[in-house]
């Protein structure tokens, strides 16, 4: 009997936590989020997805300096914000997202990337997700929007032109708005 207790305490602990992250049912497919208004064409979601959580980025774009390469991207470090200003995820290398909630993690490859109009601003870039790995808020993701974005690239102030310079690195402050998405249930 007190297995059974245990089992279904942490079963709807995991329900409540899931809930509170997304602010959702995960029974259900969530209610649609709406994408920006200016999200180009090149970036669309595919018609059988469904957008089911917005989170806001905030960190670093971090590059280093190679001879006769300049400077070369190496990983995103940020952490992953919802709408009321409380962490609940990471940003870091693969790309991947990781659930500080829940430790879900979704492993990206960006397929489309658009350039905006201010060049200090990293791309907006559609990714697939290519791996998850636990289960949670992120098991389900199937493609992540990067947009919005504000900074991340390395100030033409900054070279990587001389033995100097070889070698060092360079973190870029960074912003973006991530939308994540999965397929919509039938």
């Amino acid at each position: 009997m007190k297995k059974q207790f245990v089992f279904l305490f942490y079963a709807l602990l995991t329900a409540t936590t899931l809930f509170s992250f997304t602010g959702k049912s995960i029974a259900a497919d969530p209610t649609p989020i709406a994408l920006p208004k200016d999200l180009p064409a090149d970036l669309k979601l595919p018609d059988n997805e469904i957008v089911f959580l917005k989170l806001h980025a905030e960190g670093m774009q971090n590059y280093i300096c190679r001879e006769g390469q300049g400077w070369i991207f190496t990983e995103p470090v940020a952490t992953l914000y919802d709408d009321k200003k409380v962490a609940v995820g990471r940003h870091s290398i693969g790309p991947s997202w990781v659930s500080t909630v829940d430790d879900s993690w979704a492993i990206g490859q960006a397929v489309k990337s658009f350039e905006p109009k201010n060049k200090n601003n990293i791309p907006w870039r559609l990714f697939t997700a290519k791996d998850h790995r636990g289960i949670g808020v992120f098991s389900d993701v199937t493609s992540i929007l990067q947009v919005k974005t504000q900074g991340g690239k390395v100030p033409s102030s900054k070279p990587c032109s001389t033995v100097y310079h070889f070698n060092r690195t360079f973190p870029a402050q960074y912003k973006a708005t991530y939308y994540f998405s999965k397929r919509k249930l039938d």
